[in-house]
């Protein structure tokens, strides 16, 4: 594997540079998160590697944990998984109705510490605590309580019935605390949806918890930021972002400036968060109209600034959220340390966020859906120090 070392100077496909002044957070939050940082990190190098992969479809759901990089193909199942000085670890999976399969195509893709890896299919949850072991399935299940008449006619934000996971475009939205699977929801109800009702903004619930051995949805976690009630009806950035340790777990939502902590029992911890300078938020409404939305969404999410995937230090006390700008000036990625803004180090527009290890981020470029014959993954390592 040929590995090719790109400094400050030389790299063309992330721009970095000293640290761009954030605006004040729109949101007003009296976290100590709105105050400047007295020190500011600074990029110490960053590495371009270019991974091969056994007939690669070149769209992956990635994740890191304990020292191994992974990735999912999306379109095959393939499972390659590299360490940290990018040597091949091994291959496994693939789709198929064997126990060392996956049986459908997967979805969602995290590997963790404590539950080994965790497929997320249309259906079911795949888990083993051993690569190279048979993976273990539980079906999906919402847990529902109510009654269909209740369902039909009286949805509110509380029911569990209302709500399926959010299979939208938006990368890989899975994360793990203790127990649980956390997974972003949506609901398409006639009733209770974001396309036509008030209702939806002001009550539903972003996040669902599942039991990591059951499958069942057990809680539901969080809610919308004001932004949603302001504006209303923008559902092409109707998206909640989040990632987890044991305890707290931190949602992020597109349109929102804000980074919300809960409990595991849904209790709100805190909240900090600040805004870029050139974030554009002038999302067209669509009141009624979910095709036109979706016909859309691709151009609009490449236009208009969006806040992205968030990833919280397993170790330590650092946060790092992508910022989507636009296509042409790309993104950044905000570094928090203690719930404070420390820095932002531009990257590329189609770049995105696998992890943050200590003071080393991971990500990757992505390819373009529409060439699949890609057998290479471009990862990107930043180091930087504070």
């Amino acid at each position: 594997m040929k590995k090719l070392k790109v400094y400050l100077s030389i790299f063309l496909g992330l721009l970095i540079c000293a640290c761009n002044s954030p605006k004040s957070d729109s949101n007003k939050s009296s976290s100590s998160a709105n105050r400047a940082p007295s020190k500011k990190l600074t990029v110490v190098s960053i590495d371009t590697i270019n991974l091969k992969t056994p007939n690669g479809s070149g769209i992956y759901l990635a994740s890191y944990n304990d020292g191994k990089i992974f990735f999912l193909d999306s379109k095959f199942g393939v499972l390659n998984v590299f360490d940290t000085l990018f040597k091949p670890l091994g291959t496994y999976w693939g789709i198929g109705n064997g126990p060392y399969e996956i049986p459908n195509i997967p979805r969602k893709f995290c590997a963790t510490k404590k539950h080994g890896t965790i497929v997320v299919s249309d259906f079911i949850f795949l888990k083993t605590e051993k690569l190279g072991k048979s993976l273990k399935k539980n079906p999906i299940n919402y847990n529902v309580k109510e009654t269909l008449y209740e369902l039909q006619n009286r949805p509110n934000g509380d029911m569990h019935g209302i709500y399926e996971i959010d299979w939208s475009r938006s990368e890989n939205r899975v994360s793990v605390a203790g127990d649980y699977i956390v997974l972003p929801l949506t609901s398409y109800h006639p009733k209770f949806n974001g396309y036509m009702h008030d209702k939806y903004y002001e009550e539903s619930k972003p996040v669902g918890l599942f039991d990591i051995n059951t499958g069942k949805l057990e809680k539901l976690i969080g809610k919308k930021p004001h932004i949603y009630l302001e504006k209303k009806y923008i559902p092409n950035f109707d998206q909640v972002f989040f990632d987890c340790n044991d305890t707290i777990i931190y949602l992020s939502f597109a349109a929102d400036s804000g980074i919300f902590a809960y409990s595991t029992n849904g209790k709100l911890l805190k909240k900090f968060g600040r805004s870029h300078k050139g974030f554009n938020s002038e999302y067209p409404k669509y009141h009624g109209n979910w095709e036109e939305a979706d016909k859309n969404y691709v151009n609009e999410r490449s236009r208009f600034s969006s806040y992205r995937t968030i990833k919280v230090d397993k170790e330590g006390n650092t946060i790092v959220r992508h910022v989507f700008l636009n296509k042409d000036a790309g993104g950044v990625l905000q570094v928090y340390r203690n719930d404070n803004l420390i820095g932002a180090i531009p990257v590329a527009q189609n770049y995105t966020l696998i992890d943050v290890v200590g003071e080393s981020i991971y990500g990757y470029l992505k390819n373009n859906e529409n060439i699949v014959n890609e057998n290479r993954i471009k990862l990107i390592r930043i180091r930087y120090q504070w």
